[in-house]
Protein backbone atom coordinates (compact mmCIF):
# COMPACT_ATOMS: atom_id res chain seq x y z
CA UNK A 1 0.00 0.00 0.00
CA UNK A 2 1.40 3.41 -0.98
CA UNK A 3 0.90 6.60 0.94
CA UNK A 4 -0.34 9.82 -0.69
CA UNK A 5 1.86 12.85 -0.26
CA UNK A 6 -0.45 15.54 1.11
CA UNK A 7 1.70 18.36 -0.25
CA UNK A 8 1.33 16.95 -3.78
CA UNK A 9 -2.45 16.49 -3.44
CA UNK A 10 -3.07 20.00 -2.21
CA UNK A 11 -2.08 23.33 -3.66
CA UNK A 12 -1.62 26.59 -1.85
CA UNK A 13 -3.85 28.96 0.06
CA UNK A 14 -1.74 32.05 -0.72
CA UNK A 15 -1.00 33.93 -3.94
CA UNK A 16 0.72 37.13 -5.04
CA UNK A 17 -1.29 39.74 -6.95
CA UNK A 18 -0.92 43.38 -7.94
CA UNK A 19 -1.03 45.81 -6.18
CA UNK A 20 -1.71 44.12 -2.84
CA UNK A 21 1.17 41.65 -2.88
CA UNK A 22 0.57 38.43 -0.98
CA UNK A 23 -3.06 37.50 -0.31
CA UNK A 24 -4.69 34.56 1.46
CA UNK A 25 -7.12 32.92 -0.95
CA UNK A 26 -8.88 30.57 1.40
CA UNK A 27 -9.17 29.39 4.97
CA UNK A 28 -7.38 26.11 4.21
CA UNK A 29 -5.11 24.75 1.52
CA UNK A 30 -7.04 24.07 -1.66
CA UNK A 31 -6.95 20.85 -3.67
CA UNK A 32 -4.29 21.30 -6.33
CA UNK A 33 -6.72 21.24 -9.27
CA UNK A 34 -8.98 23.77 -7.54
CA UNK A 35 -6.02 26.03 -6.82
CA UNK A 36 -5.02 25.96 -10.49
CA UNK A 37 -8.59 26.42 -11.75
CA UNK A 38 -9.43 29.42 -9.56
CA UNK A 39 -6.52 31.34 -11.10
CA UNK A 40 -8.68 31.61 -14.23
CA UNK A 41 -11.53 33.46 -12.53
CA UNK A 42 -11.54 37.14 -13.45
CA UNK A 43 -13.38 40.41 -12.86
CA UNK A 44 -16.07 41.54 -15.30
CA UNK A 45 -16.84 45.23 -15.12
CA UNK A 46 -19.84 46.92 -16.75
CA UNK A 47 -19.52 50.67 -17.36
CA UNK A 48 -22.41 52.97 -18.18
CA UNK A 49 -21.93 56.55 -19.40
CA UNK A 50 -24.63 59.01 -20.50
CA UNK A 51 -23.27 60.86 -23.54
CA UNK A 52 -25.89 63.62 -23.30
CA UNK A 53 -24.92 64.42 -19.71
CA UNK A 54 -21.25 64.26 -20.66
CA UNK A 55 -21.85 66.93 -23.29
CA UNK A 56 -23.70 68.94 -20.65
CA UNK A 57 -20.66 68.76 -18.41
CA UNK A 58 -18.33 69.94 -21.17
CA UNK A 59 -20.48 72.93 -22.11
CA UNK A 60 -21.94 73.87 -18.72
CA UNK A 61 -19.15 73.51 -16.19
CA UNK A 62 -20.28 76.76 -14.54
CA UNK A 63 -23.83 75.48 -14.11
CA UNK A 64 -23.93 74.06 -10.53
CA UNK A 65 -27.06 72.03 -11.24
CA UNK A 66 -25.48 70.41 -14.29
CA UNK A 67 -22.27 69.62 -12.42
CA UNK A 68 -24.25 68.16 -9.51
CA UNK A 69 -26.16 65.90 -11.89
CA UNK A 70 -22.93 64.90 -13.63
CA UNK A 71 -21.50 63.71 -10.35
CA UNK A 72 -24.50 61.46 -9.76
CA UNK A 73 -24.78 57.80 -10.86
CA UNK A 74 -27.13 58.99 -13.63
CA UNK A 75 -24.15 60.37 -15.53
CA UNK A 76 -21.64 57.60 -15.08
CA UNK A 77 -21.73 54.38 -13.11
CA UNK A 78 -20.15 50.94 -13.09
CA UNK A 79 -20.67 47.56 -11.52
CA UNK A 80 -18.41 44.57 -11.03
CA UNK A 81 -18.90 40.84 -10.88
CA UNK A 82 -16.88 37.72 -11.62
CA UNK A 83 -16.65 35.43 -14.62
CA UNK A 84 -14.80 32.66 -16.42
CA UNK A 85 -14.28 31.23 -19.91
CA UNK A 86 -16.13 28.02 -20.72
CA UNK A 87 -13.50 25.82 -22.36
CA UNK A 88 -15.40 24.14 -25.21
CA UNK A 89 -17.26 27.17 -26.56
CA UNK A 90 -14.76 29.87 -25.62
CA UNK A 91 -17.60 32.06 -24.36
CA UNK A 92 -17.08 34.31 -21.35
CA UNK A 93 -19.77 33.43 -18.82
CA UNK A 94 -21.18 35.59 -16.03
CA UNK A 95 -24.42 36.48 -14.25
CA UNK A 96 -27.10 38.39 -16.17
CA UNK A 97 -27.88 40.71 -13.26
CA UNK A 98 -24.46 42.34 -13.69
CA UNK A 99 -26.11 44.15 -16.63
CA UNK A 100 -29.82 43.99 -15.81
CA UNK A 101 -29.74 45.34 -12.25
CA UNK A 102 -27.77 48.42 -13.27
CA UNK A 103 -29.90 49.08 -16.35
CA UNK A 104 -33.10 48.81 -14.31
CA UNK A 105 -31.70 51.18 -11.68
CA UNK A 106 -30.95 53.68 -14.43
CA UNK A 107 -34.56 53.33 -15.58
CA UNK A 108 -35.97 53.77 -12.08
CA UNK A 109 -33.76 56.62 -10.89
CA UNK A 110 -32.59 58.34 -14.07
CA UNK A 111 -35.45 57.87 -16.53
CA UNK A 112 -33.52 55.66 -18.95
CA UNK A 113 -35.62 53.73 -21.45
CA UNK A 114 -34.80 50.02 -21.66
CA UNK A 115 -34.45 48.52 -25.14
CA UNK A 116 -33.73 44.96 -26.27
CA UNK A 117 -31.66 44.15 -29.38
CA UNK A 118 -32.00 41.18 -31.75
CA UNK A 119 -29.77 39.04 -29.51
CA UNK A 120 -31.91 39.68 -26.44
CA UNK A 121 -29.38 42.04 -24.85
CA UNK A 122 -30.93 44.94 -22.95
CA UNK A 123 -29.66 48.50 -23.30
CA UNK A 124 -30.38 51.67 -21.37
CA UNK A 125 -31.23 54.49 -23.79
CA UNK A 126 -28.76 57.40 -24.02
CA UNK A 127 -26.13 55.30 -22.25
CA UNK A 128 -22.97 53.90 -23.72
CA UNK A 129 -22.40 50.43 -22.28
CA UNK A 130 -18.92 48.99 -22.12
CA UNK A 131 -17.83 45.67 -20.68
CA UNK A 132 -14.29 44.65 -19.82
CA UNK A 133 -12.57 41.60 -18.42
CA UNK A 134 -9.94 42.50 -15.83
CA UNK A 135 -7.22 39.89 -15.35
CA UNK A 136 -4.91 40.19 -12.37
CA UNK A 137 -1.24 39.26 -12.48
CA UNK A 138 1.61 39.62 -10.02
CA UNK A 139 2.73 42.83 -11.77
CA UNK A 140 -0.48 44.51 -12.90
CA UNK A 141 -4.09 44.28 -14.00
CA UNK A 142 -4.88 43.86 -17.68
CA UNK A 143 -8.15 44.97 -19.32
CA UNK A 144 -9.79 43.38 -22.35
CA UNK A 145 -12.95 44.78 -24.00
CA UNK A 146 -15.73 42.23 -24.44
CA UNK A 147 -19.10 42.23 -26.20
CA UNK A 148 -22.33 40.56 -25.03
CA UNK A 149 -23.43 37.71 -27.29
CA UNK A 150 -26.53 36.33 -25.60
CA UNK A 151 -28.51 36.82 -22.41
CA UNK A 152 -31.18 34.71 -20.75
CA UNK A 153 -34.56 36.34 -21.46
CA UNK A 154 -36.17 38.77 -19.07
CA UNK A 155 -39.12 37.07 -17.43
CA UNK A 156 -37.10 33.93 -16.70
CA UNK A 157 -35.32 33.12 -13.45
CA UNK A 158 -32.27 31.96 -15.44
CA UNK A 159 -29.48 34.41 -14.57
CA UNK A 160 -26.74 34.10 -17.19
CA UNK A 161 -25.05 36.13 -19.92
CA UNK A 162 -22.35 35.25 -22.45
CA UNK A 163 -19.67 37.52 -23.91
CA UNK A 164 -16.89 37.18 -26.44
CA UNK A 165 -13.59 38.98 -26.88
CA UNK A 166 -11.77 39.95 -30.07
CA UNK A 167 -8.51 39.62 -28.15
CA UNK A 168 -6.89 36.60 -26.58
CA UNK A 169 -7.48 36.74 -22.82
CA UNK A 170 -4.52 35.19 -20.97
CA UNK A 171 -6.45 32.68 -18.86
CA UNK A 172 -7.39 29.05 -19.38
CA UNK A 173 -10.91 27.95 -20.18
CA UNK A 174 -12.64 25.83 -17.53
CA UNK A 175 -14.47 22.60 -18.37
CA UNK A 176 -18.02 22.01 -17.22
CA UNK A 177 -18.63 19.15 -14.80
CA UNK A 178 -20.70 16.15 -15.87
CA UNK A 179 -22.37 15.57 -12.52
CA UNK A 180 -22.94 16.95 -9.02
CA UNK A 181 -24.64 15.59 -5.92
CA UNK A 182 -25.99 16.68 -2.56
CA UNK A 183 -23.18 16.68 0.01
CA UNK A 184 -20.45 17.23 -2.58
CA UNK A 185 -17.71 19.60 -1.48
CA UNK A 186 -17.43 22.57 -3.82
CA UNK A 187 -15.48 25.82 -3.99
CA UNK A 188 -17.00 29.24 -4.73
CA UNK A 189 -14.50 31.41 -6.60
CA UNK A 190 -14.75 35.13 -7.28
CA UNK A 191 -13.68 38.67 -6.52
CA UNK A 192 -14.91 40.76 -3.62
CA UNK A 193 -14.23 44.27 -2.38
CA UNK A 194 -15.08 46.14 0.80
CA UNK A 195 -16.85 49.51 0.78
CA UNK A 196 -16.58 51.96 3.63
CA UNK A 197 -17.00 55.68 4.20
CA UNK A 198 -15.88 58.61 6.33
CA UNK A 199 -17.04 62.19 6.81
CA UNK A 200 -15.27 65.30 5.57
CA UNK A 201 -15.04 68.44 7.75
CA UNK A 202 -17.90 70.04 5.76
CA UNK A 203 -20.20 67.12 6.61
CA UNK A 204 -20.11 65.40 3.22
CA UNK A 205 -19.68 61.64 3.26
CA UNK A 206 -16.79 60.17 1.28
CA UNK A 207 -17.03 56.57 0.06
CA UNK A 208 -14.00 54.32 -0.14
CA UNK A 209 -13.91 50.97 -1.93
CA UNK A 210 -10.99 48.57 -1.66
CA UNK A 211 -9.63 46.81 -4.73
CA UNK A 212 -11.47 43.55 -5.46
CA UNK A 213 -9.52 40.54 -4.20
CA UNK A 214 -9.80 37.00 -5.57
CA UNK A 215 -10.76 34.46 -2.94
CA UNK A 216 -12.23 30.99 -2.60
CA UNK A 217 -14.87 29.74 -0.15
CA UNK A 218 -15.01 26.02 0.58
CA UNK A 219 -18.67 25.09 0.26
CA UNK A 220 -21.00 22.13 -0.16
CA UNK A 221 -24.20 21.39 -2.07
CA UNK A 222 -27.01 21.02 0.45
CA UNK A 223 -30.03 20.85 -1.85
CA UNK A 224 -30.85 20.67 -5.55
CA UNK A 225 -33.85 22.74 -6.61
CA UNK A 226 -35.73 22.68 -9.91
CA UNK A 227 -37.43 25.71 -11.43
CA UNK A 228 -38.29 24.32 -14.86
CA UNK A 229 -41.35 26.54 -15.17
CA UNK A 230 -39.03 29.53 -14.71
CA UNK A 231 -36.42 28.33 -17.21
CA UNK A 232 -34.02 26.50 -14.86
CA UNK A 233 -33.28 22.77 -14.80
CA UNK A 234 -31.31 22.71 -11.55
CA UNK A 235 -30.11 25.20 -9.01
CA UNK A 236 -27.73 24.29 -6.20
CA UNK A 237 -28.31 25.57 -2.70
CA UNK A 238 -24.96 25.87 -0.93
CA UNK A 239 -24.00 25.55 2.71
CA UNK A 240 -22.21 28.89 3.05
CA UNK A 241 -22.88 32.42 1.76
CA UNK A 242 -20.80 33.81 -1.07
CA UNK A 243 -19.05 37.15 -0.91
CA UNK A 244 -20.29 40.31 -2.56
CA UNK A 245 -18.92 40.34 -6.11
CA UNK A 246 -18.86 36.55 -6.52
CA UNK A 247 -21.88 36.62 -8.86
CA UNK A 248 -20.90 35.07 -12.19
CA UNK A 249 -17.90 33.27 -10.75
CA UNK A 250 -17.50 29.50 -11.02
CA UNK A 251 -18.52 26.94 -8.44
CA UNK A 252 -15.67 24.41 -8.72
CA UNK A 253 -15.58 20.74 -7.80
CA UNK A 254 -12.51 18.87 -6.53
CA UNK A 255 -11.37 18.28 -10.13
CA UNK A 256 -11.32 22.00 -10.87
CA UNK A 257 -14.37 21.67 -13.13
CA UNK A 258 -17.30 24.09 -13.17
CA UNK A 259 -20.17 22.49 -11.27
CA UNK A 260 -22.14 25.74 -11.45
CA UNK A 261 -22.09 29.52 -11.57
CA UNK A 262 -22.67 31.70 -8.50
CA UNK A 263 -25.90 33.71 -8.68
CA UNK A 264 -27.37 34.69 -5.30
CA UNK A 265 -26.36 34.92 -1.66
CA UNK A 266 -27.59 36.13 1.70
CA UNK A 267 -26.07 36.03 5.17
CA UNK A 268 -26.84 32.32 5.59
CA UNK A 269 -26.44 30.52 2.26
CA UNK A 270 -25.83 30.99 -1.46
CA UNK A 271 -27.04 29.49 -4.73
CA UNK A 272 -25.45 28.50 -8.01
CA UNK A 273 -26.82 27.78 -11.47
CA UNK A 274 -26.03 24.18 -12.45
CA UNK A 275 -23.53 23.09 -15.09
CA UNK A 276 -26.49 21.62 -17.01
CA UNK A 277 -28.16 25.01 -17.37
CA UNK A 278 -24.88 26.62 -18.42
CA UNK A 279 -24.47 23.99 -21.15
CA UNK A 280 -28.09 24.33 -22.34
CA UNK A 281 -27.69 28.11 -22.54
CA UNK A 282 -24.43 27.84 -24.50
CA UNK A 283 -26.00 25.34 -26.91
CA UNK A 284 -28.89 27.76 -27.51
CA UNK A 285 -26.64 30.61 -28.69
CA UNK A 286 -26.94 31.19 -32.42
CA UNK A 287 -23.60 31.10 -34.16
CA UNK A 288 -22.73 34.20 -36.25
Amino acid sequence: MSLVNVEESFGQQFDTVYPQGEIMLSEHKLPKKVFEAQKNTFIIEARFSNHILNKTEESNLENPQAVLFMNSPCAKTKTQGSGFIEKESGYIISARHLLVDTAMNLRSHCGAIIEIDQNGIIYASDYEQKFVVIVETSTGRLEFPIEPVAMSPLGEYLDIIAFRSAEKIPVLGLSLATGARVGEVTYSSGFSSVQGSYYLPDGDEKSVMSDPIRSVVENAITFVESFKSLGIQKKFRLLKPARHGFSGGPLLNNKGEVAGMMTESDSILSTALSFEDIQIFIDSIKQP
